[in-house]
């Protein structure tokens, strides 16, 4: 498959971008977080590997059907402005026609601010946001939250909440953070049981946890979380480190993942930190003769770029990241703050989980929440 000329060009700046090389073995007495459906019923996803991983890969294999959204219980206030900084990432930009959407429905306006890559993009579009004085601000993508405290403060200072995607806590200042530490430690998990479903009970394997030189945190949760399930489950599984430079993206990295893959044959799996990493992988490993499942492809999220490769057989499971419902969580809290209502019930809105295989992809096309509905959900709590 043709990489897409913007994965080609990607360049992450210093966003810690990572990915574990897998293949794993032996048992698991983990449950699973969150809204989640059951179904006793097979999935082509799930291998005769350890039971216990497969019954919790199982459940979270079903998709999510609802999202319970607490009703405001006062009408919400139309014209509001928000203001939303976008990350320098393609996904950022679809993050911005989801929350444009809900402002929509609430009868707010929202403006699109450029946070690009760099600590110093980011600070100017915070500080521009400070002169907007909006009714609220978003900030997607965990970029350098612990070098905008004075902004952050600024914002409160002046009585405009903040709300945080993608952060592993909640800086000073802060209103609240959807998508967080612990969220992404469940995502780690459910990553390390997928990979335990599969193989035998009494199997070991070296694993490889590559990524590039930290210089945000949001993925080391979901690190920490993949490793302690994984040799929990399997103590003689080894963990070794293929790092790589963070420029690599969307350039080198396919090139540079297929060569790792060719001289350690032994690795089956893997495990990416989020699916954009995975660009043009596919075409590399093919080209080097490789075919689809030989080496499984895992990671966070999904987009259509990443999607025809699960359709493939390349890309063999995805943690489904809910940013579609965090996005709409986080204008529900700008309503309740507004509404001069204690934020608590709105921070508390639990997102939903789903591991995404072949069997059950929804589009190769377009992009789609967890919960198909979830829209329904919030303007029934809106009483829109």
């Amino acid at each position: 498959m043709k990489q897409p000329n913007w994965a080609r060009n990607l360049r992450v700046g210093s966003a810690v971008l990572s990915l574990a090389l897998v293949a794993a073995a032996c048992s698991s007495g983990s449950t699973s977080a969150g809204s989640l459906a059951t179904s006793s019923t097979t999935n082509s996803g799930v291998g005769s590997g350890n039971q216990a991983a497969a019954t919790y890969v199982r459940n979270l294999e079903q998709r999510p059907t609802s999202l319970d959204v607490k009703s405001i219980p006062k009408p919400i206030p139309s014209g509001l402005n928000i203001d939303f900084i976008a990350c320098g990432l393609p996904v950022c930009t679809e993050f911005y026609k989801v929350v444009q959407s809900a402002a929509t429905v609430l009868g707010w306006n929202v403006k699109l601010l450029n946070g690009g890559l760099t600590p110093e993009s980011f600070t100017t579009a915070y500080n521009q946001a400070i002169q907007d004085k909006p009714s609220g601000v978003i900030g997607s993508g965990a970029f350098y939250p612990q070098l905008l405290t004075s902004q952050f403060q600024k914002l409160k200072n002046e009585g405009v909440p903040v709300m945080l995607y993608d952060a592993p806590n909640v800086p000073p200042g802060v209103t609240g953070v959807f998508v967080n530490a612990q969220n992404q430690a469940e995502y780690g998990k459910q990553l390390a049981e997928y990979v335990l479903s599969q193989v035998g009970a009494h199997g070991s394997t070296n694993v490889a946890l590559a990524y590039s030189p930290a210089n945000i945190t949001s993925y080391q949760p979901m690190h920490a979380a993949f490793t302690s399930t994984l040799k929990a489950a399997c103590p003689n599984c080894t963990i070794s480190n293929f790092q790589f430079a963070d420029t690599a993206i969307g350039t080198t990295l396919p090139s540079q993942t297929t060569a790792y893959v060719l001289s350690h044959p032994t690795v089956k799996y893997l495990v990416f930190d989020y699916s954009n990493e995975i660009d043009g992988l596919p075409s590399a490993l093919q080209a080097a003769g490789m075919k689809p499942g030989q080496v499984k492809l895992l990671a966070t999220d999904m987009t259509p770029g990443e999607a025809p490769y699960m359709a493939q057989g390349w890309y063999t499971a995805a943690a489904g990241i809910p940013w579609p419902e965090a996005m709409w969580s986080m204008m529900n809290v700008f309503a309740w703050f507004h509404d001069g209502l204690s934020t608590a019930t709105p921070l508390q809105q639990i997102l939903p989980n789903w591991i995404i295989t072949p069997a059950s992809l929804p589009s190769t096309t377009n992009y789609f929440p967890l919960v198909a509905n979830y829209q329904s959900a919030f303007k029934k709590a809106w009483g829109k």
